[in-house]
């Protein structure tokens, strides 16, 4: 019999994250696993770290699977019912008393960060997405398509496209860049043409790339024309999933509107940021995020486990 325990989930495509704790809120262990990004990662690899994640949870406050009431997972990749259902099996296999609720990582992001109020999100990591729900509780989302066809502004899309400007620059299409000498540094290459069968050969990870973000992100701390061309577009392309959402909840008047994920960490990414959006869409309000992914999950358990809604209408 499931008792009154809550699991919240935080899933990406570089790391998962899990918290326990009681009906209050009150957290009790943490845990943590490799990728959980089914789509991308494979369904076995997702469920070795979200049972990794859960597991090391329970272990730390000395709980049993059998006592979790509800459980929430906000994944990467489980945008569509099909695939929220393949995580919802998963997860029964890991907890199967519990009230399983699978969403898109940036539906629990949102929650957290806006502590359930209404309001938008961008997340910008390995990859990107924006996310809103307005006081009706209508949705809208803009991005997260992937690195294939989308992901604009992410630390993968920016790391490509360093990658692509410093071979412009030895090809001499492009002018002089710091990009190119950083890259060759970071991987220890004695040429950049060194850096092809790094990239085309073995198994191909979006994350080795956006792994690349912070060295581009240096150059352009160091005035790299380049680099601060790129790390411009990123923000312009964020601003724009984020105008998008706002506009098609219609809350152009008033809206919150959060970031997350490790390329917002940068002063120089939030800044032209806010100063897009704001410019495009003046009834922005740009907070921090109040609490973590996770802590958002957490928060959508337990209005699973009560059978309530999560966001407030206010």
């Amino acid at each position: 019999m499931s008792g009154g325990y809550l699991l919240g989930i935080d899933g990406g495509g570089t790391k998962t994250a899990c918290l326990l704790s009681d009906e209050n809120l009150l957290v009790l262990g943490r845990g943590s696993g490799g990728p959980s990004n089914y789509l991308s990662e494979g369904i076995y690899t997702a469920k070795v770290s979200l049972r990794a994640a859960v597991q090391e949870a329970l272990a730390a406050a000395g709980v049993e699977a059998s006592s979790v009431g509800a459980v929430c997972a906000g994944l990467a990749g489980a945008s569509r019912p099909r695939d929220r259902r393949t995580m919802e099996k998963a997860l029964r296999e890991i907890v199967p008393a519990a009230k399983i609720r699978v969403e898109i990582d940036a539906f629990t992001a949102l929650a957290g960060a806006t502590e359930c109020r209404p309001g938008a999100i961008v997340i910008s990591g390995t990859g990107s997405v924006a996310f809103g729900v307005n006081s009706a509780g209508e949705t809208a989302r803009a991005g997260g398509w992937g690195f294939l066809a989308g992901d604009e502004g992410s630390g993968f899309d920016i790391g490509r496209k360093g990658v692509a400007e410093a071979l412009r620059h030895m090809d001499g299409r492009a002018g002089m860049t710091a990009i190119a000498e950083k890259l060759m540094r970071e991987m220890y290459l004695e040429s950049l043409e060194e850096m092809i069968p790094i990239l085309y050969s073995g198994p191909f990870s979006p994350a080795r790339i956006a792994s690349l973000f912070p060295l581009i992100l240096e150059a352009a701390r160091e005035g790299d024309e380049a680099a601060v061309r790129l790390i411009r577009e990123a923000a312009g392309e964020l601003s724009r999933m984020a105008a998008a959402v706002v506009r098609r909840l219609k809350m152009e008047e008033h809206c919150l509107v959060a970031t997350s994920g490790g390329v917002f960490r940068s002063d120089q990414v939030r800044g032209p940021f806010a100063e897009h959006l704001q410019g495009t869409i003046p009834g922005v309000v740009l907070i921090p995020a109040a609490e973590s992914a996770e802590m958002g999950a957490l928060f959508a358990a337990r209005a699973a486990l009560r059978e309530e809604p999560l966001f407030r209408s206010d």
